[in-house]
């Protein structure tokens, strides 16, 4: 498909999402759009001040999508682009909009407070606890896997004696060396299966060829395997 299709369906579906799924919400929960928000009603010039919505929007908008140029490419070169665009739109619009959605609008319905506070308010202190101690180990684990990403970016090739740059071991994926063994496998098998007499053009020293063409593949089958297996 088409890459600007994808982006044309992307689009569609979250405008209509924003449009209909979004007003219905607001309606359900009886979100009053005049109703003055905490920055107006405590206005002090440093915890509550009074912002243009679209700047308000502009700062949401990057702590949810601050990780999808990154890791968006790396699931879609692990699980296929199908997978990646539905868990984009359904999981973007049914979960992570609502859920986002949800924790505004409760945080403005109880003058700014953040999660934690609300936590403690409405479930108690042991609960404000808990949830620190998973914002804090979540955020840990998030720091973990782009340092991992990033080392792996700057360990996926390396430069041999000759001077060649190539892929890494550790970065070459075992796919890849099953299907370079399994090659390695059927031209030996062609060549131990062909009589001399088929090769072309023929040469008295087309039989020791032969048996030094096999040799080669089997000693290079062995690197390949034991790279695989380092």
């Amino acid at each position: 498909m088409n890459t600007l299709v994808i982006v044309l369906i992307a689009a569609v579906c979250l405008l209509g999402a924003y449009t209909f799924y979004g007003r219905w919400l607001a309606n359900k929960w009886g979100i009053d759009p005049k109703a003055k928000t905490p920055a107006v009603v405590h206005e002090d010039g440093r915890d509550y001040v009074p912002t243009n919505g679209w700047t308000v929007f502009a700062h949401q908008f990057s702590s949810i999508a601050g990780a999808g140029p990154v890791t968006g490419a790396i699931q879609a070169a692990a699980f296929g682009w199908l997978p990646v665009l539905l868990w984009v739109l359904i999981g973007g619009i049914f979960f992570g909009a609502v859920t986002d959605f949800g924790a505004l609008y409760a945080s403005v319905k109880n003058d700014g407070k953040s999660m934690g506070m609300l936590i403690e308010k409405y479930i108690g202190k042991t609960g404000r606890k808990l949830f620190l101690i998973f914002s804090w180990i979540f955020c840990c684990i998030v720091v973990a896997a782009f340092a991992d990403m990033v080392a792996g970016t700057f360990n996926a090739y390396t430069v041999t004696d000759a001077g060649v740059t190539e892929l890494a071991a550790a970065a070459a994926g075992s796919s890849e060396q099953e299907v370079l063994q399994q090659r390695i496998a059927m031209l030996r098998t062609q060549l131990e299966g062909a009589a001399v007499e088929d090769l072309v053009p023929p040469s008295p020293d087309m039989a020791a060829g032969k048996d030094k063409l096999i040799s080669m593949l089997e000693a290079l089958a062995e690197r390949v395997e034991a790279r695989a297996q380092s």
